[in-house]
């Protein structure tokens, strides 16, 4: 295990950091290079005057916000840590600013006037910190009701607590009855007349809808069939993600990653375990790598599958849909062979994989994978040149590269738009940089475009595989080292000193040096990143997952705005949003 990293004298250097030292010299309180990250601690009172430099300087261009979160250092003063992770779509580097705020006082300038991006981001923040983001243009909780009594993922939050739901006009400790379960949380009408002077109407879709998956709720208001305004509310299938990982070891948390996005499990494990491993700062055997490669890219495929799918059968086109979901039990197969489990696979490891492939796999999936490109071509050839399909998409959902960007949208939707960015290509991980695959970039960012990237993404999925196979290198898919990767059972059975490495890690869990890493992969619908922060014992004292999904949904209502209702349903099948994902 890596010996913990001890800040030197004078502080590391790093040309963005320098940049951020020469400007504010008196306001970036801290600096490191931990494992690669570059990261600076700033003043408070400037982060917005720190934000905007970030933004705008020609030398660092961070355009998105990808992720805002806390971090609950109870017992320490200033108690509270507001951690922004940015990303320069133009020179493809990274950086993590930080802010203390002290518990009484708890409140720092949103940085929505930088990134709009921010908004949801803080408003999550709020929701589970109680930090209070002055500025913000509509400060409200985002997953929970109004009524909820504390903030959840601070330290001293219990996570057995129990909380009825209170209605207006009830009692305290009294759950809603017939009292209008949904009215506390809307928000205000729009405002104006229809263009026949008509009242505006007022529309609740979801989230018991099976096109909002049942775990969202958009408010709608209407003239006639046009929406004038949207106002999209997640949080209906929250589950506690980040409380449950802090409150396990850091092995225990990889059973969780597979309910993130239940589509593509597998690129939940492989994000997780690539972010504790660089903790641990270890690497992986070869062929551990391309394995991952491998299912990854199986993963990704179910997932594309079922979007197109799903999109086709909500516009009327069954068949495809029938074509699309046996595509997906065909990729299902596979996955169902290397680890026993279809939806949710449990099978990446810290260190390694739970096994290695089975024999006669690569003939299995030859077939396997053949099979489901023969159905993707009939699905093409039902969908992409029909009238009726097309008129439903293009120019339906359009969004900009510009704004796509400010708003931190990536994957699939982000690329539509015309920005070339794959983290597989931009900043390699595993084996990807020894792998030749194309990456499809659209023009108009409407929801044909998305829909054809996912299709051409699926056919580079299957080249990838195809190289894997090709190419996988002989040998282990563990690492050797017991204080990080469990040592296999035959050896525990013979071996007292193998058996003391399991007992420990079983009851103690593996203990990363102290230290805090954030590691971003592409998952199906976009980066998914983990944030990790290790106090050097086996439970992780911070797991942040920053997901596709919720980043994804927030432009929403100004992708549908002077849209007609109709097209509200496609928009949402195109952005594939996975309620685990985005309510964690």
């Amino acid at each position: 295990m890596a010996e913990p990293v001890v800040e030197s004298a004078p502080p590391p250097t790093h040309p963005i950091l320098d940049r951020l030292q020469a400007q504010f010299p008196h306001d970036v309180t801290a600096v490191s290079l931990y494992r690669g990250d570059v990261s600076a601690s700033i003043a408070p009172e400037r982060i917005l005057d720190v934000a905007r430099f970030t933004r705008e300087d020609p030398a660092l261009r961070f355009d998105m916000p990808l992720d805002v979160t806390a971090v609950d250092y109870l017992g320490q003063e200033p108690r509270f840590e507001v951690v922004y992770h940015l990303y320069s779509t133009k020179h493809h580097h990274r950086l993590r600013l930080k802010a203390r705020v002290p518990e009484g006082q708890a409140t720092l300038p949103s940085v929505t006037p930088v990134w709009v991006g921010a908004n949801w981001l803080e408003r999550e923040t709020y929701d589970m910190y109680g930090i209070r983001f002055t500025g913000h243009p509509d400060l409200r909780r985002i997953y929970l009701y109004d009524e909820f009594e504390g903030y959840p993922l601070r330290k001293d939050y219990p996570k057995e607590k129990r909380q009825p739901l209170i209605g207006p006009g009830s009692s305290r400790g009294e759950s809603v009855g017939n009292e209008h379960p949904y009215a506390t949380d809307l928000p205000p009408p729009a405002h104006g007349k229809g263009m026949l002077g008509t009242d505006l109407m007022r529309v609740q879709l979801g989230p018991s809808h099976p096109a909002t998956h049942g775990t969202v709720r958009i408010i709608l208001d209407l003239d006639g069939e046009t929406i004038v305004n949207a106002d999209v509310q997640v949080g209906f299938l929250h589950r506690g993600f980040e409380k449950e990982c802090e409150s396990g070891f850091y092995y225990q948390a990889i059973p969780y990653t597979d309910r993130l996005n239940y589509s593509s499990a597998l690129l939940c494990n492989i994000g997780y375990c690539l972010a504790v491993e660089k903790l641990l700062g270890v690497e992986t055997t070869p062929r551990c790598q391309f394995v991952r490669v491998l299912v990854g890219e199986l993963s990704r495929m179910a997932d594309h599958f079922l979007c197109v799918g799903a999109t086709a059968l909500e516009l009327n086109a069954f068949t495809p849909f029938l074509y699309c979901l046996q595509s997906r039990e065909l990729v299902w197969d596979l996955v169902d062979a290397i680890c026993g489990g279809r939806v949710t696979s449990n099978y990446v490891r810290i260190g390694g994989l739970s096994a290695d492939l089975p024999d006669g796999f690569a003939e299995m999936a030859r077939e396997k994978i053949a099979r489901s490109l023969v159905l993707l071509d009939d699905t093409e050839k039902v969908l992409t040149e029909n009238p009726i399909f097309r008129a439903r998409m293009e120019g339906v959902g359009c969004l900009s590269a510009e704004e796509a960007i400010a708003y931190g949208v990536t994957g699939p939707l982000l690329r539509a738009a015309g920005v070339d960015l794959d983290l597989r290509r931009a900043q390699p991980y595993l084996v990807y940089d020894q792998l030749d695959f194309d990456v499809p970039v659209g023009s108009r960012g409407d929801n044909m475009d998305r829909y054809l990237v996912r299709l051409f993404e699926l056919r580079q999925s299957a080249r990838i595989i195809e190289q894997c196979l090709r190419m996988l290198p002989s040998g282990p898919v563990d690492i050797d080292n017991p204080a990080v990767r469990w040592p296999g059972k035959s050896k525990v059975f013979g071996r007292m000193e193998e058996l003391i490495d399991q007992f420990k890690l079983v009851t103690e869990g593996v203990k990363p040096p102290t230290g805090e890493v954030y590691v971003g992969t592409e998952s199906a619908n976009g980066e998914i990143g983990f944030y990790l922060v290790s106090d050097g014992t086996g439970k992780p004292y911070k797991c942040r997952a920053r997901t596709p999904s919720f980043s994804n949904t927030q432009p929403l209502p100004r992708m549908v705005q002077g849209r007609l209702l109709a097209d509200l349903v496609p928009t949402f099948d195109m952005i594939n949003l996975i309620g685990g994902e985005c309510d964690r």
